[in-house]
């Protein structure tokens, strides 16, 4: 996550006199960095979060991850259509194939709570106006000090 934000202030820092360049997503090389896309816009980003969530036996580690992606919400830009779709789909189907395994799985108590409520923040996040944010900044400031 510190790399996300970090990436988003030095972004905003180094085009804030100027218009930003747009992003295109390619969908051409899962596993190979693009320099030119930014951290979260990175394919193998999604692929990662998606093969995580997609282990069953790892449940117990699923709220790590689902609690990632809600956290770089406000600086997926261009992916965040993507990243949601692509999330909220694994963890319903992880929510539907619930009952169907957990005679040789073991699930953790609050793993459907968990996964819920990252469910309601993707889709209200996605859903909300940002000017009715109730004063709430969903970008990072950047703090200098002018002092020295």
């Amino acid at each position: 996550m510190s790399l996300v934000m970090l990436e988003e202030v030095i972004t905003l820092k180094k085009f804030e006199d100027g218009p930003r360049p747009k992003v295109t997503l390619s969908h051409s090389t899962l596993m190979k960095y693009q320099a030119d896309l930014p951290f979260c816009s990175q394919p193998m980003f999604i692929a990662s979060i998606l093969a995580a969530l997609r282990q069953s036996r790892l449940r117990d580690l699923h709220h790590h991850w689902t609690g990632l992606v809600v956290s770089c919400l406000p600086f997926l830009g261009p992916a965040l259509t993507q990243v949601v779709t692509s999330v909220a789909s694994q963890v319903w189907s992880n929510l539907e194939q619930l009952p169907n395994e957990t005679e040789k799985d073991s699930v953790p108590s609050d793993y459907v709570l968990t996964q819920l409520e990252c469910l309601g923040q993707l889709l209200s996040f996605c859903l909300l106006d940002p000017s009715q944010s109730g004063g709430v900044t969903t970008s990072p400031v950047l703090c200098v000090d002018t002092t020295a």
